[in-house]
């Protein structure tokens, strides 16, 4: 079997946002609603579990913005189909699939799988994707339970991420992390 290796999506890959398309004003309203805080139990959190839609998120934006939803999902759905990817991170993941086993492994919600994956072909540019609203865990939970659902053995796996945290926890479980900032 080939070495794994995990590469991280928000930070990572990408610098885009959600909701990219409304103006900047409103656009910041969103960020501070949904993103001021990912913490357990969180409107951010429990998307990223996949324990809120898109759908609902939007809703909750609408009700909370006095923005009609269909304005709101108009500028989501396109957002998410154009939120940005490194293409050269991309051609290098390619190369680096010869050798490895490349499995993009995200925090996010539906939207990435339903919207971004396809807009992007992700799914060709990596062998697995792992998306923890598609798993209901994130990758901190459960001492990297997310990780355990491709291997058990992590002395030949490395993982590209934006945060200590992960690159801490991913170093306990045996691999070799490298922290992007």
């Amino acid at each position: 079997m080939k070495p794994i290796i995990f590469v991280d999506f928000y930070k990572t890959l990408s610098h885009g946002r959600f909701w990219h398309r409304a103006d900047n004003d409103v656009c910041t309203q969103i960020n501070k609603l949904i993103f001021n805080t990912v913490e357990e139990g969180s409107i951010a959190d429990v998307w990223m579990r996949g324990e809120k839609t898109s759908e609902e998120v939007n809703e909750y934006l609408s009700e909370a913005l006095h923005i009609p939803y269909e304005t709101l999902w108009k500028w989501f759905v396109p957002s998410a189909q154009t939120i940005g990817v490194n293409e050269d991170a991309l051609v290098l993941i390619n190369q680096l699939r010869k050798k490895y086993t490349a499995v993009l492994i995200t925090d996010t919600m539906d939207c990435f799988t339903r919207f971004t994956v396809p807009a992007y072909k992700l799914d060709t540019a990596f062998d697995r994707i792992i998306n923890s609203a598609d798993v209901g865990i994130r990758k901190r939970d459960e001492n990297g339970k997310i990780f355990k659902l491709v291997t058990d053995e992590f002395s030949n796996s490395m993982v590209i991420d934006d945060s200590e945290h992960v690159f801490e926890l991913f170093e306990r479980l045996g691999g070799k992390a490298f922290l992007i900032q």
